[in-house]
């Protein structure tokens, strides 16, 4: 009687890398990837996974409770705000909302008392911000007789300057101005007084009749 035919079964081969971990070759659709289980930009869940950042020349907009890629610039750098919410400044436009928190440029940004503008100079750069001077006609004025008195208001919102083009003395004052009087203060003939985004009225006394000043505003 022949000898029964063994049939020994063939063992499958696996490859293992240097730590006896089986090796995969991943494909698009097959393979082992460690990665999260929800994609970007849609309602989370679970617990995340990814930490890679992607970039977007423009920059997305998500709602709340989705979960989000972090963004990075061209270069893989990533995107910091150390703020809350959106109001982001950009660096090369000026009149932008106020953001809460800190933003950093190469080129600084001002407030101006309602928004927020860029750092300007003149083209000689002799100045960090190039002021520029608008007279205020509407300030501006005589007071015809000698004692008499003007009232200039003064705002929070650009820097002012009341200038004595005459040859006497004004005295002002924030209160009632008088001659060498407690609170007063003299603008010579010739000088000028200014104060920096102040709120106030600031009362001019003459000394003479038909005594001129100019007041002048600076961004």
């Amino acid at each position: 009687m022949p000898s029964p035919t063994l049939h020994t079964p063939a063992n499958p081969v696996i490859e293992v890398d240097i730590n006896g971990l089986p090796i995969d070759t991943p494909t698009t659709t097959s393979g082992r990837f460690v990665q999260g289980n929800v994609a970007s930009g849609v309602p989370d869940s679970g617990n995340p996974v990814k930490v890679g950042g992607e970039y977007l020349a423009t920059a997305p907009v998500f709602t709340n409770g989705m979960r989000t890629d972090l963004q990075t610039s061209p270069n893989g750098s990533v995107f910091v705000d150390l703020g809350r919410g959106s109001n982001n400044r950009s660096p090369t436009a000026d009149a932008l909302a106020a953001a809460t928190g800190l933003n950093t440029y190469s080129q600084n940004a001002y407030f101006n008392g309602t928004a927020w503008d860029r750092q300007k100079g003149d083209v000689t750069g002799a100045w960090s911000h190039a002021p520029q001077n608008t007279v205020s006609t509407a300030l501006s004025g005589t007071i015809a007789t000698s004692g008499g008195t003007a009232a200039v208001t003064f705002t929070n919102t650009t820097r002012q300057e009341i200038i004595n083009p005459s040859t006497a003395t004004i005295w002002a004052s924030w209160g009632t101005p008088a001659v060498n009087g407690a609170g007063s203060f003299p603008i010579n003939a010739g000088g000028s007084f200014s104060t920096d985004r102040t709120a106030g009225t600031l009362t001019l006394l003459s000394t003479i009749a038909t005594q001129a000043f100019t007041v002048n505003r600076y961004s």
